[in-house]
């Protein structure tokens, strides 16, 4: 049976070569194309973290949709100094 942490680790590498791109393609002030690429980085980053929280979600779209009912919370709710983490 696979490894289930592969799956983490492929969800890293793939967001830390996206970073690596955005960063290349900033240098190179190709802004709009740095930005797609950093979003990668933060879908791929945000993916790894779900999957190690017993989560996974194939879709932008799921994804999409989990974020929102993280990010719809009130700011009141949300403690000094708290993570993502804290709230999955």
């Amino acid at each position: 049976m696979e490894d289930p942490k592969d799956n983490y680790r492929l969800y890293m590498q793939n967001a830390d070569e996206m970073l690596d791109v955005a960063r290349e393609k900033l240098n190179n002030n190709h802004v709009s194309s740095a930005c797609n690429r950093a979003y990668y980085a933060v879908f791929y980053a945000a993916s790894a973290l779900l999957f190690s929280k017993g989560k996974s979600y194939g879709k932008h779209s799921a994804y999409l949709s989990r974020s929102a009912r993280i990010s719809s919370r009130p700011a009141s709710s949300i403690k000094s100094g708290a993570t993502i983490t804290g709230w999955l």
